[in-house]
């Protein structure tokens, strides 16, 4: 499925930002942009040439030095600020999925999840026989989202998407042909200060892992990737942290193994990487990532993960996991092309002010006749339908018409709490085992409404605002702590199903759930609200 329309890849790294435009899913134009001219405080690293104003102009002059035809942008986010976590539940409804990853990703993160702006995706696999949910999770604080996104609009790039490069990185390599969507794929990338290991499979990327090149001596930047070879320093350190990186994955996802490794180099390098394959007992694939973009031009990882993210929702094998999506104001739609100069905005507005004004002036002449002509013959008809009524008091008959409308509503809301036994009686019938009750409180609230307007003698006559609530609250003990998520929502489930109780009480929903202790014993809390 291919681009339709023309899009920019951003991808913004540790020296600089790289630029791809891709038109029918190849490059049609690249750019690069240094942070070498700006302001750079090592101890807070890029975060301080966000706030140097000439970043915007250097982005824009890059973009209209390379001629590129559009201004769509899909963003891939630096590295240090995105969140990836993956987790597993018991299997459950789709519906139900939603408040439950809310719940089990608190787990995870360092920031409240209030703060993050944040997407996952859930896959559907087996284990010991048994079904099981993997939620792929990405994340970024929202402020830190919006920095960007407004030096980004500041330049004039019109951000419809942004997503973890991680995912862009493995989306351009599926699309090359470098690697298998639904083999099980670690890759092996090597910057000049940095690595990284990627574990990939059925275009989801489910295990990511970073470290610092060191040679000699605590921060001491590596030689770029292509200059290591066999035996050498960083060789020792890529495979040593290859392995910390496949011991981490065998304790957190028993369920994965590699089948392939895949190395990414800046040219030829499969004879340097050989033994490193033999030592981990994994295939070793070279892929030189300088070809991949353009063929003409040698460009590295940054440029690859711009390309990637260009291509975001054409590569149907890969998972989309769009964080913009939750900013709080959504960024203009796509098909923003070029940016008006001040004359331009200008001349625009005045003549589509001109248009506009023109429009009305000769627009509102013809409405107007016609328009009176339909309200004098609807006139007409109320005048012949009220008959004798017609010269009556209009006051005299609102009042009366209030007074009975009063009344009427006044009888149809009186309640009775002696109702409620039998629906009491079918939440004990709906308990699953291993779930008992701590309390059911029954919550009645009634008030006369508009009380303080009514008149001397009318409040006999004021509707009754009767709400009545439930709050069922317990817990939840199983041998497999896991079920015990699963058991509650089937709990939830049984009160929706009762047609008797469901009619009663339109809007049950899980409250509150949250794990605990009692004695020593690990459960599980909840609050069933029924309204």
């Amino acid at each position: 499925m291919a681009i339709k329309n023309k899009r920019i890849g951003l991808f913004w790294g540790d020296e600089g930002i790289a630029l791809v435009e891709v038109a029918k899913d190849q490059a049609s134009a690249v750019s690069w942009v240094s942070f070498s001219s700006l302001e750079r405080d090592p101890l807070v690293g890029i975060e301080s040439i966000l706030q140097d104003a000439r970043l915007p102009e250097l982005i824009n002059s890059a973009v209209r030095g390379a001629k590129f035809s559009t201004l769509d942008t899909a963003f891939s986010l630096p590295a240090k600020d995105v969140i990836i976590r993956w987790f597993v539940l018991p299997w459950m409804k789709p519906h139900e999925i939603q408040s439950v990853v809310t719940f089990e990703a608190k787990k995870y993160l360092p920031f409240p999840i209030e703060q993050l702006s944040y997407t996952y995706h859930p896959i559907t696999f087996s284990k010991d026989g048994m079904r099981h949910i993997g939620i792929s999770f990405v994340a970024i604080r929202k402020d830190v989202l919006a920095s960007y996104t407004n030096v980004l609009t500041q330049a004039g790039l019109n951000v419809i998407y942004s997503e973890v490069p991680s995912v862009s990185l493995v989306r351009s390599l599926i699309h090359r042909h470098a690697i298998d969507a639904q083999k099980v794929t670690a890759v092996l990338q090597m910057g000049q200060e940095h690595g990284e290991v990627i574990v990939t499979s059925q275009g989801c990327v489910k295990f990511v892992r970073d470290f610092k090149l060191t040679v000699g001596g605590e921060g001491m930047p590596s030689p770029a990737m292509d200059d290591m070879g066999p035996g050498s320093l960083l060789q020792a350190k890529a495979l040593s942290e290859m392995r910390m990186s496949l011991d981490f994955l065998a304790r957190q996802r028993s369920d994965i193994e590699p089948s392939t490794l895949v190395v990414l180099t800046a040219g030829p390098g499969s004879a340097t990487w050989s033994s490193l394959g033999e030592d981990l007992h994994l295939p070793v694939k070279t892929v030189d990532v300088t070809t991949l973009v353009e063929k003409n031009q040698a460009l590295g990882t940054d440029h690859l993960c711009a390309f990637g993210a260009a291509l975001s929702g054409s590569v149907p094998s890969v998972i989309d996991l769009d964080l913009q999506q939750e900013l709080a104001e959504k960024p203009v739609q796509a098909g923003k092309t070029t940016v008006p100069s001040g004359f331009s905005r200008q001349m625009a507005a005045y003549i589509g002010a001109m248009v506009l004004a023109g429009g009305i002036l000769g627009g509102g002449w013809i409405w107007s006749a016609s328009t009176i002509n339909e309200k004098q013959a609807e006139v007409n008809m109320i005048t012949q339908g009220l008959g004798t009524f017609a010269d009556s008091d209009t006051e005299a008959l609102r009042a009366k018409a209030l007074q009975e409308r009063r009344k009427t509503a006044a009888i149809k809301s009186l309640s009775f709490r002696s109702d409620l036994a039998p629906f009491i009686s079918r939440i004990v019938q709906a308990l699953p085992e291993g779930l008992w009750f701590n309390d059911i409180r029954v919550v009645s609230r009634e008030s006369v409404a508009n009380a303080s307007d009514a008149g001397e003698g009318e409040a006999l006559y004021q509707p009754v605002d009767a709400k009545t609530e439930l709050l069922i609250s317990g817990n939840a003990y199983l041998e497999d702590a896991g079920l015990e998520f699963q058991r509650i929502n089937e709990f939830v489930d049984a009160l929706k199903a009762d047609e008797t109780f469901s009619k009663k009480f339109t809007d049950i929903k899980l409250e509150q759930l949250e794990r605990g202790s009692i004695e020593g014993f690990p459960v599980t809390t909840f609050t069933v609200q029924c309204k």
